[in-house]
């Protein structure tokens, strides 16, 4: 049976309580930045979307070789050829919706046949967070064979309407003490940030500081290609846009978007000058909060990269973990790579988190999806 593709009118109604990165409009500001097809499929109650990733596509994350770290596995066991994704891009989400008591066997099998239909001989589901929202999936996807990865986990920040005020109280005197000076030396420097119109992302010089940005870490990137980030992130509703500038212009950027309904704050992408670590924390973290709470959200989400600052300025860490599966084929090795590179990641947030924080990986060591 061939896989049903609805339109986008199928998924905006199974998406419309969904986390803001499931919904129509910001998947449809995502569209054709990565992967070369995508389609909908749906199972009864259910719903995917799937993306067609090739092996050589200059991201990272996306693929089977990526996600299992391939340069340090058997050679020649991992077959070759694309990846069928199913996850947010821009987010750490599954891209999967709708009423889970439908099942998800259904899903997957015409998830799988996509695949089969396209060449690729592998799927990728992910990430799921470790949370009671997403047991069902959780649950669905290892009852039919896939195995987990462990990723990196997703620094969390709860607030309430007390905002950055309430924040600091809760972080230990020595702390408190640090943000304040870094909140001083910043403002007695001439920094400010304010919101800006969504428009004002498309500032050329906010391009070349997102441009410089990826570059620190690796990833290719153009002044065109930092610009279209740009353009597509301002493009999603709620859409708003913090500017750290002085008196010798822009100092940083940050867009971000707001989910009325659920609370919750999404970090689109932030950039700043190079080695200024006063502009990214007050950007990033001191301002961002009490904007945060002013739009009403109670969570914030920071990513899943440099976990000392953020855990040291009140974050939690929310377990994620992405499953995969060959859909032709399932040598012994996936499954012992699998469990190899979630000790690895695991290990490997263990060694950067500060002394005293170890507690927090405790939930994502203990397996299971519920928080």
């Amino acid at each position: 049976m061939p896989p049903q593709h609805s339109t986008a009118d199928r998924w905006r109604h199974l998406a419309a309580r969904a986390a803001l990165p499931l919904r129509e409009a910001w998947m449809a500001a995502e569209r054709g930045r990565v992967g070369r097809a995508s389609t909908v499929v749906t199972a009864g109650g259910l719903a995917a979307r799937a993306l067609l990733v090739d092996a050589d596509e200059p991201r990272t994350g996306y693929t089977l070789a990526d996600l299992l770290d391939q340069r340090h596995s058997p050679p020649g066991w991992l077959p070759s050829g694309p990846t069928v994704f199913i996850g947010a891009l821009g987010a750490r989400l599954p891209a999967v919706v709708g009423d889970p008591a439908g099942g998800h066997r259904a899903l997957l099998d015409r998830i799988e046949e996509w695949a089969r239909d396209r060449g690729a001989p592998a799927v990728a589901v992910g990430p799921v967070p470790r949370t009671a929202e997403w047991t069902e999936l959780a649950d669905g996807l290892t009852d039919a064979g896939y195995q987990p990865v462990t990723q990196p986990p997703e620094a969390v920040l709860d607030v309430d309407g007390t905002g950055l005020a309430g924040v600091l109280e809760r972080l230990p005197r020595g702390q408190r003490k640090n943000v304040r000076r870094q909140m001083r030396v910043f403002a007695a420097g001439g920094g400010r940030v304010e919101v800006l119109p969504t428009e004002r992302a498309d500032d050329p010089r906010a391009a070349a500081l997102l441009r410089d940005h990826y570059r620190k870490f690796g990833h290719r990137s153009t002044l065109a290609d930092a610009a279209d980030r740009l353009h597509r992130a301002r493009a999603i509703p709620g859409a708003l846009v913090l500017s750290a500038t002085d008196d010798t212009g822009i100092r940083g950027v940050s867009v971000l978007a707001v989910d009325p309904v659920r609370r919750e704050l999404f970090s689109r992408l932030s950039a700043c000058r190079r080695d200024d670590d006063f502009t990214w924390f007050n950007l990033t973290f001191y301002a961002r909060i009490d904007t945060a709470v002013a739009r009403g959200a109670t969570t914030l989400y920071y990513g899943d990269t440099t976990y000392t600052p953020k855990v040291q300025r009140g974050c939690t860490l929310r377990g994620l973990t992405t499953y995969v599966r060959l859909v032709d084929a399932e040598p012994p090795e996936l499954a012992r790579r699998c469990a190899a590179v979630s000790r690895s990641v695991l290990d490997a947030v263990r060694a950067e988190l500060p002394r005293g924080h170890d507690h927090l990986l405790d939930p994502l060591e203990a397996g299971g999806n519920r928080g």
